[in-house]
């Protein structure tokens, strides 16, 4: 089993432990699926989502958060 990368963030007083890269894999599919579906139903976890890694790459840095640019 691999060790998986984890940055911890602390959000309020609660510590989590996020992996960027899994949740960069997440919130990718979760646009595939609201894409497909009335995505107004959606609208409020993906605004959450883009907010929490905009915060967390002010924390970590870019490179960290979204991973390698890509040209």
């Amino acid at each position: 089993m691999s060790k998986k990368r984890t940055k911890q963030i602390i959000v309020g007083n609660t510590p989590l432990n996020v992996d960027f890269s899994e949740l960069r894999k997440q919130r990718r599919k979760l646009s595939e699926i609201t894409a497909l579906i009335d995505s107004r139903e959606l609208d409020g976890l993906e605004y959450f989502l883009d907010a929490f890694v905009d915060a967390s790459a002010e924390v970590f840095g870019e490179k960290v958060v979204f991973g390698k640019a890509t040209k």
